[in-house]
C-alpha cells in the first residue's frame, strides 16, 4: 500500500514539474509616451507595441513615469504641468505640480520611486523629488518639492537626457544624450554619483537611450528614440547590447517612444480600437501577445 502511494506521489510530482516547465515565460509590459501624446504598451517577449490611451493633448509630452502598485502613469505636458492617468477614460492634473513647480524647462527624464516623482532638471546637476500625497488614492497631490545638487557631474550645462530608471533597492541609473551611463543611490543622492561608462553604447555609436527596468528588476532595457532599436543594458558595465529584431518605431519619420516610464508583469488592459488622428503607422499586435494577456489576467 505504501509503495502504491509513493508511486502515485512521484507520478504527481513529475506531472506538476512538467507542467511548470511547460508554462511560458512571463512577459514584461513596459510603458511609454510618444510625440503624438499617446501612451503605449510594449510587450518585451513578443516584441510588440500597441497604443492604450490617447491623452488628447497638443505639443510634446515627456518625463514619463509609472507607478506599478497603483497602476498610475505620470508625465509632464508641453505647458510643464504634471499629469497622471489611472487607466480610465480621463486624464488628470496633479494639484500642486504646475509649471511653477516643475521649472522653466520641460524635463526629458523621470522615474517613479517610493511614492515620489523624480527627475533631473535639464542642463544642470539638480535632481528633483516631488513627493505625492495619497490622502485620496485616486487623486494624488504634490507635496513640497525637494532638490538635490549632485556632486561629481563635471559639466552640468551639458547634462541632458536620455532617461533615468530606479531598481528595487533605490539605485538610480541614468543615460545622457552625451552617452554617459551613471548611478546614484537615492538614500544619499548628493554624494553617490558614480560614472559607470562614459560612452554607453558600442564603439562608433552613441544613442540617447530611454530606460526601463523589467517588472522584477532583473533586466534594464534601453530604447533609442531615433529608429526605436531596443537594447539590453548591463548595469555593472554600462554596455548596451542591441536586441536583434526588436525595434518599435511609431512615427512616419522612424522616431520611437519619447520616454519610457517603467514596467508591469501584467498588462494594464487589452488595447482595443483607438482614435489615432494624424498617426501614420501600423501597430504590431500579435496573436502571441493576446495569448500572453489572457494568461496574465488571473494573476492581476
Amino acid at each position: 500500500m505504501l509503495k502504491v502511494a509513493l508511486k502515485s506521489a512521484l507520478a504527481c510530482l513529475a506531472a506538476c514539474t512538467a507542467l511548470a516547465w511547460a508554462q511560458p515565460a512571463r512577459a514584461d509590459f513596459i510603458y511609454g509616451i510618444g510625440d503624438d501624446n499617446i501612451i503605449y504598451q510594449v510587450e518585451t517577449d513578443s516584441q510588440t507595441i500597441a497604443p492604450i490611451f490617447n491623452t488628447g493633448l497638443s505639443g510634446s509630452s515627456n518625463a514619463f513615469a509609472y507607478d506599478p502598485i497603483r497602476k498610475q502613469f505620470f508625465f509632464i505636458d508641453s505647458a510643464r504641468n504634471l499629469r497622471f492617468w489611472d487607466g480610465g477614460p480621463s486624464l488628470f492634473s496633479v494639484a500642486g505640480a504646475g509649471s511653477g513647480v516643475i521649472g522653466s524647462g520641460q524635463p526629458a527624464n523621470a522615474v517613479y520611486y517610493n511614492n515620489s516623482y523624480w527627475y533631473f532638471t535639464e542642463r544642470s546637476n539638480t535632481l528633483n523629488q516631488i513627493p505625492l500625497n495619497y490622502a485620496v488614492p485616486t487623486a494624488p497631490t504634490a507635496d513640497a518639492k525637494s532638490t538635490f545638487s549632485i556632486a561629481g557631474i563635471t559639466n552640468p550645462s551639458t547634462n541632458t537626457f536620455g532617461d533615468i530608471a530606479v531598481d528595487g533597492s533605490g539605485i538610480l541609473y541614468g543615460a545622457t544624450t552625451g552617452g554617459t551611463f551613471f548611478s546614484i543611490d537615492l538614500a544619499n543622492p548628493t554624494t553617490s554619483y558614480t560614472v559607470i561608462k562614459p560612452t554607453l553604447a558600442n564603439p562608433g555609436t552613441n544613442p540617447s537611450l530611454q530606460l526601463s527596468f523589467s517588472a522584477d528588476f532583473s533586466r534594464l532595457f534601453g530604447q533609442d528614440f531615433v529608429g526605436g532599436q531596443w537594447y539590453d543594458i548591463n548595469r555593472s558595465t554600462g554596455l548596451a547590447t542591441p536586441l536583434s529584431g526588436f525595434a518599435t518605431p511609431i512615427a512616419s519619420n522612424g522616431n520611437a517612444l519619447r520616454d519610457l516610464g517603467g514596467a508591469g508583469a501584467v498588462p494594464i488592459q487589452t488595447p482595443g480600437p483607438l482614435p489615432l488622428a494624424g498617426v501614420t503607422f501600423s501597430v504590431l499586435w500579435s496573436r502571441r501577445l493576446r495569448a500572453r494577456i489572457r494568461q496574465g489576467r488571473p494573476h492581476a
